[in-house]
C-alpha cells in the first residue's frame, strides 16, 4: 500500500501535516529557521513508498557535506535511490514552468513527493496576478502527476516577504504555513492546511529541535479541538452591499439589508458564515464593532468574512479586523467567482486567536500612533522608534524612504508640497534629503503612497529613492540621523513650514470622474524656487540590508 506523504514533524496533527497527492503546498520560512530539519526527514519518509524528488538552488553535495545530524541519513537515502536530487541552473530569474518541464523530461514527480527549495525566487517581485498564475501552474502540475508538491519559500533579509504575494493565491494551495524563528523559539504557523483528516486553519505550533536534527511539537502545546459538524455549518448570511450589480448570490445564501438586520438574522447561529461589506459609505468603527460583537456573541465556530467593495483598507486596518474576529478580508479586485471559492475555503475553520473582553481594550493595543506629517528631527526619530516597537509583535510592515533632494532645491521647497493625512505617516529632513516614514505600508504600495503624499511629481522634487523595509535597516538609518542631531546639524523647519502654508493658496482638489469627463488631474501650487526635472531616477529602489 502506498501512503500519502506527510511533513515529518513529530507530534504535529495529521490534519496539519499530511500531503495528499494531487495538491500543492507552500511553506514560507525565515532564513535562520532550520528548514532542512523538516525537508530532509519529510523526503526520506516519502521515499519509503515512492521515490521523492528534492529540487534545490544550492549544491546538494555541499549541503550534504555539512555536519547537520540529518545529513548522513539523507546521503543514504540518495545513494539508495529513494530520494533523487536536482539543482537549478544558474539563471538569475528562474522559471518555474521550465523547471516543471525538465522534471517531466526526467520522468520525475509522478505519484510521489516533489520538494522545491528556494521557491521564493519564483514570486520575487511578482504581482498578485502573476503569483496567482504561478500557484495555478503548481496546482495543475500536482493534479496531472497525482503527486504532492511542496514549495519552500525563504523570507530573505532586505527582500519582500513572499507571503505577501502569496496571499492572493492562497485559494490555489492545499496548504499554506510559515516557519518562524523568534529569539530562541521556533513556531510553525498554519494559515490553512487540507489534510487527510480535515482542515486546520489559523493555528500556531511551537517547535523544538530534536537530537537527530528533526523537529517536534513541544508537548505543552495544546492539541487541536475537535467538534461535531454543526447543523448550520453551510449557512451563509450576506449584506446586500456585498453583491455586484447584476451578479446574484447562490440560491442558498440569505441576503440582509444592513448590519442591524444581520445581527438579528444570525442570533441563533452556531457555525454559519457571515459576510459583511466595507465600502466608501461604511464607517470603519461601525464595521469593526460589528465584527467584534459577532465574534464575542456567536463564538469561535462562526466564520466572519469582510468583503471590500470598490475601496481598500490599509494594511493596519486589515490586521485590526483579523484580530477583532474576522476569518478573512477579501480585496475588491478579487472577482466574484474567486470570492465564492474563498468563502468555501473558510468552511470548517475555528477562530483560534485570543479575544479581549471589550472592544476598547482590543483596539487600544494596536491603534495607530497619533503623530502625522512633519516633525522636527528629534521628534521624528522618537516617533519612528515608538511605531516600530508598537508593531513589533504584530508583524506589520513599515517603510522608511530617504529622498535625496534635486539640485537647486532645499528641504523647505519640497516639504511645502508634502501633505500627510493618515496618522503614523511622518516626515522630516536634513540638509540633503527628506525622510518619509509610512506606518503599516506594504512594499508594493510605496510608489502610489508617495504619489499621493506629494502634490508635485516625485521625480521633479527628488533625484532618487532609498527604501528601508526591515526593522534593522530602519534602525540603522535612524542611528545616522540621530548622530546628525547630536552634532547640531539638523534644523527644525516647523515655523518656516507653518509660514509657507499660510502664504500659499490651497491646492485645487482632483476632480472626480463624473465632474471631469476628460479625467484630467488638476493641480494648483506655486512652483519651487528652481525646478529641474531629471531624466534619470532610481528605477529599482536601493534596499539597505544589514
Amino acid at each position: 500500500m502506498i501512503f500519502d506523504p506527510f511533513l515529518a514533524i513529530k507530534n504535529l496533527p495529521l490534519a496539519a501535516s499530511s500531503l495528499p497527492r494531487g495538491s500543492d503546498y507552500i511553506v514560507v520560512h525565515d532564513e535562520c529557521a532550520p528548514i532542512l530539519g523538516v525537508a530532509w526527514p519529510t523526503l526520506r519518509a516519502a521515499g519509503i513508498s515512492k521515490p521523492a524528488q528534492w529540487i534545490t538552488e544550492r549544491d546538494p553535495e555541499r549541503e550534504l557535506a555539512s555536519p547537520l545530524p540529518q545529513a548522513d541519513a539523507m546521503r543514504r537515502a540518495l545513494s539508495g535511490g529513494r530520494v533523487k536530487s536536482f539543482q537549478w541552473g544558474n539563471e538569475k530569474l528562474p522559471d518555474l514552468l521550465r523547471i516543471l518541464e525538465e522534471l517531466d523530461y526526467f520522468g520525475a514527480g509522478k505519484g510521489g513527493l516533489t520538494v522545491i527549495d528556494g521557491a521564493d525566487r519564483f514570486f520575487d517581485g511578482a504581482s498578485p496576478e502573476q503569483a496567482d498564475g504561478i500557484a495555478e501552474a503548481c496546482q495543475e502540475w500536482a493534479k496531472q502527476k497525482a503527486c504532492a508538491l511542496l514549495l519552500l519559500c525563504t523570507r530573505r533579509v532586505g527582500r519582500s516577504d513572499p507571503a505577501e504575494a502569496l496571499r492572493q493565491a492562497a485559494h490555489r494551495l492545499g496548504g499554506f504555513a510559515r516557519f518562524r524563528r523568534s529569539d530562541d523559539s521556533l513556531s510553525w504557523d498554519v494559515f490553512h492546511w487540507f489534510g487527510v483528516e480535515g482542515i486546520v486553519a489559523d493555528r500556531s505550533f511551537r517547535l523544538s529541535a530534536q537530537a537527530d536534527g528533526g523537529m517536534a511539537v513541544e508537548k505543552d502545546d495544546l492539541p487541536l479541538a475537535t467538534f461535531e459538524l454543526a447543523v448550520d455549518e453551510d449557512a451563509v448570511f450576506i449584506t446586500r452591499a456585498v453583491l455586484p450589480g447584476k451578479q446574484p448570490p447562490p440560491a442558498t445564501w440569505r441576503v440582509v439589508e444592513d448590519f442591524d438586520a444581520l445581527g438579528a438574522a444570525v442570533a441563533a447561529t452556531a457555525a454559519a458564515t457571515i459576510i459583511l461589506h466595507y465600502d466608501q459609505s461604511t464607517p470603519l468603527d461601525v464595521l469593526a464593532r460589528t465584527v467584534f460583537s459577532l465574534r464575542q456573541s456567536r463564538g469561535i465556530r462562526i466564520k466572519i468574512v469582510v468583503r471590500e467593495v470598490n475601496v481598500r483598507m490599509r494594511y493596519s486596518q486589515e490586521q485590526l479586523f483579523m484580530r477583532l474576529g474576522a476569518n478573512l478580508v477579501v480585496p475588491p479586485e478579487v472577482g466574484f467567482s474567486r470570492f465564492l471559492s474563498l468563502v468555501g475555503m473558510v468552511q470548517g475553520q475555528i477562530f483560534s486567536r485570543p479575544l479581549q473582553a471589550d472592544y476598547e481594550t482590543a483596539v487600544a493595543g494596536i491603534a495607530l500612533i497619533p503623530e502625522r506629517g512633519y516633525l522636527e528631527p528629534q521628534a521624528f526619530i522618537e516617533a519612528v522608534a515608538a511605531a516600530m516597537e508598537r508593531v513589533r509583535v504584530l508583524d506589520i510592515q513599515n517603510v522608511l524612504i530617504r529622498l535625496p533632494l534635486a539640485p537647486g532645491l532645499s528641504p523647505l521647497d519640497t516639504l511645502r508640497y508634502c501633505l500627510m493625512k493618515r496618522p503614523g505617516d511622518l516626515c522630516t529632513a536634513d540638509e540633503e534629503s527628506v525622510y518619509v516614514f509610512l506606518f503599516a505600508c506594504r512594499e508594493s504600495d510605496v510608489g502610489l503612497t508617495l504619489d499621493r503624499v506629494f502634490r508635485l511629481p516625485v521625480p521633479e522634487l527628488f533625484e532618487g529613492e532609498v527604501r528601508y523595509f526591515s526593522p534593522e535597516t530602519i534602525r540603522q538609518a535612524m542611528e545616522t540621523l540621530t548622530a546628525q542631531a547630536a552634532d547640531g546639524k539638523l534644523t527644525d523647519l516647523s515655523p518656516a513650514l507653518a509660514a509657507a502654508t499660510l502664504e500659499q493658496p490651497a491646492p485645487e482638489a482632483k476632480s472626480a470622474p463624473s465632474e471631469n469627463p476628460d479625467n484630467i488631474v488638476q493641480r494648483r501650487a506655486p512652483s519651487p524656487a528652481v525646478r529641474r526635472p531629471l531624466s534619470l531616477r532610481v528605477a529599482n529602489p536601493v534596499v539597505v540590508s544589514s
